[in-house]
């Protein structure tokens, strides 16, 4: 595991500069470990399914005209067939900064419409898209489930043989499966602390379960290797923030014109040797970033 170990100290130590994203190259560590946590936190489960950033219908979510086709996409989205069925909504943030009142809010319609709206979203999604191929690809993962189903054996439908007209064809095909569309999604959202959701609606926050590092840290600790590494490097993450790190290592840092109470104040990067950048006084700083500088998941 030391190549991941590697990897996993090259985003540690790219996620300070100005315009990177860490929760953008993160998401594949989570994500493999994901179906072990939500069967930890919320109940034995078998044949989940992942599915990385699910398309939301806006015009299904009820947030814009019905006839809007435009998607907003969520981080996973994770079906959960055995004991019960379930569908968790979530969202991965490495960031305070990157957290986004009406994205929250849009998750919140979703959890509220309902997953049939949601599948039905897919679909005008998929009838509405030029790459009609990918929609296929998730209309299939959401058959593997069990949520949808074809009236024209869509299950059999090879890509390389039919046309974008054919594809849709199928897409008007779909019919949901009456177990699932019932089913109100759960609403999860990953942060490095708690306080990182101080300053958002709390009639908001009241409809998400969040679980910060500390917590993600514990439910994969005990997953193999990956999770031990993962582990240590989420309690990092939670306790240092980006951007407040020496580009210099220690052994290499002169601190000249600091008092030794300055330099004790300055936050420890232990698996880097590294620590928190500061001026001549001693304050810790941190880059300055745009107000447009995180992206929303509009698509």
């Amino acid at each position: 595991m030391s190549s991941v170990d590697d990897l996993l100290i090259l985003l540690n130590d790219w996620r300070h500069f100005p315009a990177y994203q860490l929760e953008r190259r993160v998401d594949l560590f989570v994500g493999l470990l994901l179906p072990r946590v939500i069967s930890n936190l919320f109940a034995p489960a078998s044949d989940l399914r992942v599915i990385p950033e699910f398309p939301l219908h806006k015009g299904k979510l009820g947030v814009s005209k019905q006839d809007d086709n435009r998607t907003v996409n969520v981080d996973f989205a994770v079906f959960s067939k055995r004991p019960d069925r379930r569908v968790f909504l979530l969202e991965l943030k490495t960031d305070a900064k990157s957290l986004r009142t009406m994205q929250l809010k849009r998750m919140a319609h979703a959890r509220d419409v309902g997953l049939q709206n949601i599948l039905e979203g897919v679909r005008e999604a998929g009838l509405a898209s030029r790459d009609k191929r990918k929609y296929a690809q998730l209309v299939w993962a959401l058959h593997d489930v069990g949520c949808v189903q074809s009236r024209l054996e869509f299950e059999h439908l090879r890509l390389d043989e039919r046309s974008s007209p054919a594809l849709a064809a199928h897409f008007r095909g779909l019919e949901f499966v009456g177990g699932w569309t019932t089913v109100a999604p759960e609403l999860l959202l990953i942060v490095p602390t708690r306080d990182c959701t101080k300053d958002l609606p709390k009639r908001i926050c009241k409809k998400f379960t969040i679980i910060d590092f500390a917590d993600l840290a514990k439910e994969v600790r005990g997953e193999g290797d990956l999770g031990a590494v993962l582990a240590r490097h989420l309690e990092e993450w939670a306790t240092h923030k980006a951007g407040h790190a020496n580009p210099w290592r220690a052994a290499d840092s002169e601190y000249t014109g600091q008092d030794e109470l300055s330099r004790s104040a300055v936050p420890d990067y232990p698996q880097l040797g590294l620590k928190g950048t500061v001026t001549e006084t001693g304050d810790i700083i941190g880059p300055a970033l745009p107000e447009d500088h995180w992206e929303s998941n509009l698509r």
